[in-house]
């Protein structure tokens, strides 16, 4: 069970990845809330466990310092592009306060 979970968070993180990359941002959302209520099961149980097993548990926080830097190439793309639509909405604002100023004129 455990290695079921380790695995389908470890391809919803990629799948997270590959979404981003192709600007897919609402599938990206997805795949990272249900990442996101994996890995709370995957605390649960590993919580349960790691008193038997202390195995599982540097499994879970390699698992976790993995997804880290999968995310963090990501997150700095994902603010490059929020900058970019920021300057794009701020440029579209400007065209149209300009042509309602040029239509008004006439």
């Amino acid at each position: 069970m455990l290695s079921l979970l380790f695995e389908k968070i470890r391809a919803l993180t990629d799948k997270a990845k590959e979404c981003v990359e192709h600007d897919h941002i609402e599938q990206c959302h997805i795949a990272l809330v249900e990442r996101q209520n994996l890995l709370e099961k995957l605390n649960e149980q590993v919580s349960s466990q790691s008193n038997n097993d202390p195995k599982v548990r540097d499994k879970y926080v390699t698992l976790l310092l993995w997804i880290q830097e999968q995310d963090q190439p990501n997150i700095v793309n994902l603010q490059t592009k929020k900058q970019a639509n920021i300057k794009k909405s701020i440029k579209q604002i400007q065209t149209k306060k300009a042509l309602l100023q040029y239509k008004s004129v006439q």
